[in-house]
């Protein structure tokens, strides 16, 4: 594939988890998780990437990071980010030593820092300095990115128990935390962010039962017009003069 023309924020299709691409023809190309195994990189050439100018974990369960381990293999990366929550999981301990092998510059992200890439901003929201022992849900980077008047919310796998406690920005897209699972404080976050857009990660027929009935109803209530990578695969999202759209791959 070639890269787009146009900025693109890019929810790829890569099973029960997540994987997030920004790219900016003008700037940077981020990608924020790998999804759950190697179908990342197949999903990262067909969008035309050579090279990440920085991967971030937003949190080390398997959906978010094992793919991360064939992206860093195969692409150069400038840089590293996540939250460095406590963690027993043999998994991330490998993945940081990896990164230290290849001398990939890696940092720390907490509520307050600002990540830039020409024009898109990444704000973090969460998480602060107190964190909950082995919670890494609770623990996930949530990041507000803006491009130009494009605003997205992307919490990992946090949901309303952490978002709505924090001072959230209005957004035109939402990614759905934890992959649309059932959610009790779902609909004031929603009436407080307001998105137009909400975009849900899960894979075909997973066991968990993702996306949850309650949530899509919550969703629909909430105005929201949504899309799940199960049934539409790989979502785009284009900001093309001024003008937001949304693309499908089926």
């Amino acid at each position: 594939g070639a890269p787009p023309h146009e900025f693109t924020v890019s929810f790829l299709d890569v099973g029960q988890g997540d994987a997030i691409l920004f790219q900016d023809p003008g700037g940077a190309t981020v990608l924020i998780d790998g999804g759950p195994g190697s179908s990342v990189t197949d999903r990262l050439k067909e969008s035309g990437v050579d090279r990440l100018d920085a991967v971030i974990l937003s949190h080390p369960h398997a959906a978010h990071l094992a793919g991360l381990e064939d992206v860093v293999n195969k692409y150069p990366v400038a840089a590293v980010y996540d939250a460095a929550s406590p963690s027993s999981s043999p998994l991330y301990r490998d993945f940081l030593k990896q990164v230290q092998e290849k001398g990939i510059p890696y940092s720390a992200l907490r509520k307050g820092r600002v990540l830039s890439f020409g024009e898109l901003v990444m704000s973090v929201l969460s998480p602060g300095d107190s964190q909950k022992e082995d919670d890494m849900n609770a623990n996930s980077v949530v990041i507000a990115a803006r491009f130009r008047g494009l605003d997205i919310l992307l919490p990992g796998d946090a949901e309303g128990n952490v978002l709505s406690v924090l001072d959230l920005p209005q957004v035109e897209v939402f990614k759905v935390g934890h992959h649309g699972s059932r959610d009790g404080l779902l609909k004031p976050v929603l009436d407080s962010i307001r998105p137009g857009v909400a975009v849900i990660s899960c894979g075909a027929g997973n066991s968990y039962g993702h996306p949850a009935q309650d949530t899509l109803a919550k969703l629909k209530a909430a105005g929201a017009e949504t899309y799940r990578l199960d049934t539409q695969g790989t979502v785009r999202v284009t900001l093309a003069g001024g003008n937001m759209e949304v693309q499908t791959e089926r």
